[in-house]
């Protein structure tokens, strides 16, 4: 168990009394808690320490209702104008977090993602947090394992939303993780180089640190790098060099040929 390790059995947030631990997932620690309806479920402890969690959502039909009532609905007319884009934001963020017959609800409200109590209150409250969307952005979770919160929410490109979604895998190094993509961009080497690299056993910091050789990445699967003399090439790089055909050097590597043989020996007539 962590040394910051702080338990919250027995506090009270909002509606939700926690119960006792459950089991992790991941690297995020959960909470059986209790609602004041009698629910009882498991929260994810960043929900219920920053707000985003405050009740198992047994008043998320009065929240909805009361915000159709004051706003109208998402595709409405409102004081004689279409709903805005900000508002429609709004209305899809509680429609994926509460809404089990929305298609992305298992992504948000299946796995815990919630909506802190201020948003779910009123659009009022999300837009003077938020202020109107600029074109373009949407919105964006900045931590995906928490919810919906002011603190943990802005305006994002569809970029980067690309990049932060928990299926982008991500890769740690000097203490800074990215994603893939945005290694490549600080490197200045193209993604596929990378990636290959990586596919081939090579370390974080060499992929990313190595220069770019002739054709590197294009053969993601299958492209031999060899090393001889202090020179570093690939299999069709050191067949130019050699003047041996790049097959016969890819059958004596496969047969098991050193390195100095199979690059220095003449082929048969």
């Amino acid at each position: 168990m962590p040394a910051n390790f702080v338990d919250l059995t027995g506090l009270v947030f909002g509606e939700l009394t926690v119960i006792g631990r459950a089991p992790s997932r991941g690297w995020v620690t959960w909470w059986s808690v209790r609602c004041n309806c009698g629910t009882q479920k498991e929260v994810a402890g960043g929900n219920l320490r920053s707000g985003g969690s405050r009740s198992c959502g047994c008043k998320r039909r009065e929240f909805l209702s009361k915000a159709k009532t004051r706003h109208g609905q998402a595709n409405s007319r409102i004081n004689g104008r279409w709903a805005t884009t900000t508002y429609r934001a709004w209305t899809a963020m509680l429609s994926r977090c509460y809404n089990r017959h929305a298609k992305a609800f298992p992504d948000y409200g299946g796995r815990g993602i919630t909506v802190c109590s201020r948003w779910l209150e009123s659009f009022d409250n999300f837009l003077a947090d938020m202020g109107e969307r600029p074109r373009g952005l949407s919105l964006e979770r900045k931590d995906n394992s928490m919810g919906y919160s002011p603190a943990n929410c802005e305006w994002a490109t569809a970029r980067t939303q690309g990049r932060n979604t928990r299926r982008n895998k991500k890769y740690t190094l000097n203490g800074e993780t990215l994603c893939l993509a945005e290694w490549s961009e600080r490197a200045g080497l193209a993604h596929s180089v990378i990636q290959g690299r990586l596919r081939r056993g090579w370390s974080l910091e060499r992929a990313l640190t190595e220069a770019a050789l002739p054709n590197d990445g294009k053969s993601k699967k299958h492209a031999v790098i060899l090393t001889f003399d202090g020179v570093t090439d690939t299999l069709s790089g050191w067949a130019r060099r050699t003047g041996i055909d790049v097959s016969c050097l890819a059958r004596r590597v496969k047969s098991g040929w050193s390195v100095e043989r199979a690059l220095t020996t003449p082929p048969r007539p």
